[in-house]
């Protein structure tokens, strides 16, 4: 089950995720882009209240995510690991491998 069926949003339709990604860390997990997510439906949710107390659109049940929603919950997000953890990874992967030829 997506995201979206979970929250009963939309993508705005000049949201592109491909270039949001080119954006994003190596280091980022699941969890991340989890998080990522949900910051940005949150920054919807916060955009959504703010026009509807302006009185610049009427309610609605529909909640459109947008880029920017996407983009500002990037810039506040950190990774749940770090480059130096990540390196240290690599290693303990590097060294518990164990080569194709032993094992056969």
């Amino acid at each position: 089950m997506s995201l979206c069926h979970c929250c009963r949003f939309t993508l705005a339709e000049d949201c592109h995720l491909d270039s949001l990604i080119s954006q994003c860390s190596f280091n980022l997990t699941g969890a991340d882009f989890y998080a990522l997510c949900t910051d940005a439906v949150l920054n919807a949710i916060k955009t959504k209240i703010s026009l509807l107390e302006s009185g610049e659109v009427e309610v609605d049940e529909t909640l459109e995510v947008t880029e920017e929603d996407f983009s500002s919950a990037l810039r506040c997000l950190v990774p749940s690991v770090s480059e130096l953890e990540l390196q240290n990874y690599k290693k303990l992967q590097c060294s518990l491998a164990t080569p194709m030829s032993k094992t056969l």
